[in-house]
């Protein structure tokens, strides 16, 4: 029980079907308007909790649709690459991050694996050379993931179409490397 409705009169009515009909499909309506509103807060609180932990992660996060282009640039991410998100959400990650000369073997990689599902880089930790916006390039090491989402098809808003993510955690591991030449 979500809530009580209680109607009072001053004279005293014969019971009138029609009235309870219309009053139960009513309250039915409100009770079902009422948990939409707490299911939208449980969303929204749980979504804050999620953008909290990727805003303070050590790694920077990064994520991008399966045409490149990212869709979440963490502020870790900014400091690793030099690209403020709102430089770099929108735009096609390999242009932002990707040396030149590997960029062609990341698209190629990229469409290998929406044709095949072979995940080769997925899944697992790598250590890539990296690009920052600067132009200076440095080694980072990166991992994976990838899901599948259904979005809103902006073309009907009302279709759902299957969408694939990815989403990386990256850490610039210069430091590391510099004290592996020390050694």
């Amino acid at each position: 029980v979500i809530g009580v409705l209680e109607f009072f009169s001053a004279e005293l009515r014969e019971c009138d079907v029609p009235m309870l009909t219309t009053l139960s499909a009513l309250s039915t309506q409100i009770g079902d308007f009422m948990e939409r509103l707490d299911g939208q807060r449980r969303l929204r609180a749980s979504e804050q909790r999620m953008r909290l932990i990727v805003d303070t992660s050590l790694d920077g996060v990064i994520s991008m649709d399966e045409d490149g282009v990212v869709t979440l640039w963490s502020p870790q991410a900014s400091s690793i690459f030099g690209w403020t998100a709102d430089e770099a959400v929108g735009r096609r990650l390999a242009d932002l991050i990707v040396p030149t000369r590997l960029r062609e073997a990341h698209a190629r990689g990229l469409a290998a694996f929406l044709a095949t599902g072979r995940r080769r880089n997925l899944g697992r930790r790598i250590e890539v050379p990296a690009c920052h916006k600067d132009g200076h390039e440095f080694p980072i090491e990166l991992a994976i993931g990838t899901a599948d989402t259904q979005q809103l098809d902006p073309d009907s808003a009302t279709d759902l179409v299957h969408r694939r993510i990815f989403s990386a955690f990256v850490r610039d591991i210069t430091a590391r490397r510099e004290a592996e030449a020390d050694l």
